[in-house]
């Protein structure tokens, strides 16, 4: 006989020699039987979900180690150095080191030479379409500075929240045939469906062609492009080919040397940093650290790196001042580290 069937044949045979013994025991105390067939498949299901979710943390812990990649680029482009790991000065190491505090404004010019200062607007409120007074023809290019985003409407109602070191660029009103975009950064897009009249995101080394759908480009350079479809189907095209990788929901591609990686991701911590949340689950607190120094623009100096690995459960708002936030950080510090702001520093001691 196959091993394999044999095996499989043993495993059969106790699994109803057990459910037989869960029986007797259950009519000895002269209770409801329950149905034992449906209660097994029903722990089986359970097991399986468990090991299901231990793959999604998995996931998790990659979705944001990439994030923390891609907020080190954004970085280093606003004239932040990435000192990682080096010796301060101070005693301590040095994570960041902030030229210049966050809080530009959100700038939007014209090709005919409008330009617009707009006030940052909050992720949480409704995106606002962008009064440029532009003519039909005219590109319509938004940026974003450190530690500001905003979310648009574009000229088909299609919804983009823009997040902080990124430029998008478009023109003031669609082709009837075809909608496009580019976009230096990272963006998270709800794309409104329009049979016949495809939306596509150009960046410096991917093409995004998207059916109806919400997923986020991220493109501060080649070696952190990628795409994660949350909603719909995409198709991703690298540096002008005319060859496709095809996504479903839950999946991302990287760009690489040799084409495109896809792998699974949980889309949950992409809409709450859409939705304006700080959300980190099972994430190292360097990676918090990084992320909030990049978003608030202050220094980041670590004298105690013993806890930098810790990885903890945070959410926060990003609309939030600072000082609450850090706060919040360490309430769930209970080791006896502990997280000091001031002078434009988070110091971790």
């Amino acid at each position: 006989m196959n091993p394999f069937l044999h095996n499989h044949q043993e495993e059969d045979e106790g699994s109803l020699a057990e459910r037989l013994h869960i029986r007797r025991a259950l009519s000895s105390r002269k209770a409801a039987v329950p149905d034992v067939d449906t209660e097994w498949e029903r722990l089986k299901a359970r097991i399986e979900e468990r090991e299901k979710a231990a793959r999604r943390s998995s996931m998790r812990r990659r979705l944001w180690a990439g994030m923390a990649a891609a907020v080190a680029v954004a970085i280093v482009a606003a004239g932040v150095s990435l000192l990682l790991p080096g010796s301060s000065d101070r005693g301590g190491v040095d994570l960041y080191i902030a030229e210049a505090p966050a809080g530009g404004a959100v700038t939007v010019t014209t090709s005919a030479g409008k330009r617009t200062v707009m006030p940052p607007v909050a992720a949480k409120s409704a995106p606002v379409a962008v009064a440029t007074d532009a003519e039909p023809d005219d590109r319509v290019v938004i940026v974003t500075p450190a530690g500001q985003e905003i979310a648009v409407v574009l000229p088909d109602s299609s919804k983009v929240w823009l997040w902080p070191n990124s430029r998008l660029e478009y023109t003031a009103r669609f082709d009837a045939r075809e909608r496009t975009v580019s976009l230096s950064g990272e963006a998270y897009f709800d794309v409104t469906p329009m049979p016949g009249c495809p939306f596509i995101v150009h960046t410096e080394c991917l093409d995004t062609r998207v059916y109806g759908t919400e997923f986020v480009v991220r493109a501060f350079g080649r070696k952190d492009a990628e795409v994660l479809l949350v909603e719909g189907s995409v198709g991703v095209s690298a540096d002008g080919s005319e060859q496709q990788v095809r996504l479903e929901a839950g999946q991302e591609a990287t760009l690489t040397s040799d084409g495109f990686d896809v792998t699974e991701f949980d889309p949950y911590p992409l809409q709450q940093w859409r939705d304006g949340m700080f959300f980190f689950e099972d994430d190292e607190l360097m990676d918090i650290l990084i992320a909030l120094g990049k978003w608030y623009g202050v220094s980041i100096v670590a004298y105690n790196d013993s806890a930098l690995h810790r990885r903890v459960h945070f959410v926060a708002d990003r609309n939030a001042d600072l000082s609450p936030v850090i706060k919040d950080l360490n309430a769930i510090l209970t080791d006896g580290h502990k997280i000091v702001y001031e002078d434009n520093q988070l110091s971790l001691f």
